[in-house]
């Protein structure tokens, strides 16, 4: 048993080397089940529109490299979303000094329990914020660019496509805005009102199923209405 337990220690090792995911789960035991909904939320949901799309032109499975590149980069974004606001417990804390230590003494989310002034509380607002454009900006560089190269490659006409910068400013613009805030808030609501139900384990997953699947949804129809009012769509 103990070599058993060695050996799976040394796998989720090498697929966490920084212990960044240790560190979730240690400082949330929810962390795991948060990161399953809400990739489960997001995969489903995306390959329903993927499969919506493009089987009413029958081109579902002659597209297949398009619905990878776009799982891809929902998996990547789901993550870094719960990822980024999640605690972390430090085993070292690091020696750091200026704005680095500052960084570092910023709660997860403005909402997170926790002895924090409103400066850190908005500090931790404003610096996710920048995180998720930056993600938003590079993730959408790189699947805008893969579809209109997949396109070209194809021969299609892309001319009716918004542009890979405009579209990657958009959707970071968006991400470091409405994902951030609403992501923010339904870690709030997790971390502060969701353990005052009487809920038992079951119940929770659902509340926490459906709460996520709610702010997934919602997020959809604010792309479409952020797109159109920035002129993309």
């Amino acid at each position: 048993a103990e070599m058993q337990a060695g050996f799976f220690r040394k796998i989720f090792a090498a697929m966490d080397p920084t212990g960044g995911i240790r560190n979730r789960i240690m400082a949330n035991d929810r962390f795991m089940l948060v990161m399953m909904l809400e990739l489960a939320i997001g995969c489903v949901s995306k390959m329903a529109a993927e499969w919506r799309e493009r089987s009413s032109r029958g081109a579902f499975f002659k597209e297949l490299d398009f619905v990878a590149s776009d799982m891809a980069l929902e998996i990547i974004g789901d993550f870094t979303l719960v990822y980024l606001l999640s605690p972390a417990s430090a085993i070292r804390a690091p020696a750091a000094a200026g704005v680095s230590k500052a960084i570092q003494a910023l709660p997860a989310h403005f909402l997170a329990p926790g002895a924090f002034t409103a400066a850190q509380r908005a500090g931790a607002l404003a610096y996710k914020g920048a995180l998720f454009w930056l993600v938003g900006l590079t993730a959408s560089l790189i699947g805008h660019t893969s579809t209109v190269t997949l396109m070209k490659a194809r021969g299609a006409d892309t001319s009716a496509m918004a542009g890979v910068l405009d579209n990657s400013l958009q959707w970071g613009n968006f991400m470091g805005v409405s994902s951030n805030l609403r992501y923010q808030l339904v870690n709030g609501w997790e971390a502060r009102l969701l353990p005052l139900l009487p809920l038992n384990k079951a119940a929770d997953t659902a509340v926490t199923f459906g709460v996520r699947f709610g702010n997934s949804y919602l997020g959809g129809e604010m792309w479409i209405a952020w797109a159109r009012a920035v002129g993309l769509q």
